[in-house]
């Protein structure tokens, strides 16, 4: 919100689609779009505001084949509501000759380089430790990923379990091997689940990892859907069971786990 009036947000890929105008400015690569990331955007935005200039973030989303934990779709989603006028995603690293090349091209009126945020260290602990009640605290949020519903082997129907699989972009981290307690969003409404990933040892010997989500109460076709699948807490490790019933029984413990999680 600017002045009581709402601020639509405009992301723009590739400084060549920017009109030449002063602009207050900030420049990171905004990887987890942590709490320090966003008290930095408010500043920027009250900067902008006193100076009578449009607020922009420029994320540098990365070099190729670089995994990151908040994509540029994901900053958009996130920022839709701060106030800010313009998050100008460009392709390559957060480097100084890339920093130069933006500032002449954009003949900003005023910038900061706010480089010492994107310390992604705290988050890397808490990922690789398969922490994500402490990478929920960083971030004021839960370790979030979205993609499409995509057809799985249907395994879990013969036994009465049904999952959805989750396929997400290439560049999107994928948390550790391990069984979570998650809730998934689909078409606004939310749904408590537990989520597997990793390789499946008791079904098959095959070296691909999956997203596999058993919802709670819920049993509608969505594949082809996009959905969201927020990381809340591990449950366990992924182990192998003798057969689909001691997959099941197993199953039915973590359904346990993750319900008296949510409380």
């Amino acid at each position: 919100m600017k002045n009581g009036l709402s601020v639509k947000l405009k992301h723009i890929y590739g400084v060549e689609h920017i009109a030449h105008s002063p602009l207050r400015a900030a420049f990171g690569c905004f990887d987890g779009m942590d709490k320090k990331h966003r008290a930095a955007v408010e500043s920027l935005i009250a900067q902008a505001y006193s100076e009578r200039l449009p607020s922009a973030l420029i994320s540098f989303a990365g070099t190729e084949g670089t995994a990151v934990y908040t994509t540029e779709e994901e900053k958009e989603k996130l920022l839709q509501t701060s106030g800010l006028d313009f998050l100008i995603s460009l392709e390559g690293g957060n480097t100084e000759e890339n920093r130069t090349f933006v500032k002449r091209r954009l003949q900003l009126a005023s910038f900061t380089d706010i480089s010492a945020f994107d310390n992604t260290e705290e988050l890397d602990r808490c990922f690789e430790a398969r922490d994500f009640l402490s990478f929920l605290q960083l971030c004021g949020r839960p370790y979030s990923m979205s993609g499409t519903v995509m057809h799985g082997k249907g395994r879990g129907k013969t036994v009465g379990m049904p999952t959805i699989n989750l396929s997400i972009p290439p560049n999107k981290k994928r948390p550790p091997e391990g069984v979570y307690a998650t809730i998934t969003h689909i078409d606004g409404k939310i749904y408590k689940g537990v989520t597997n990933i990793g390789r499946r040892p008791s079904v098959d010997n095959e070296s691909a990892v999956t997203i596999e989500t058993f919802l709670f109460d819920f049993s509608e076709d969505i594949y082809g859907q996009k959905i969201g699948l927020d990381i809340y807490t591990l449950i366990r490790n992924v182990m192998k069971f003798d057969g689909l019933e001691a997959v099941k029984a197993q199953v039915q413990k973590d359904i346990i786990s993750a319900r008296n999680f949510f409380g």
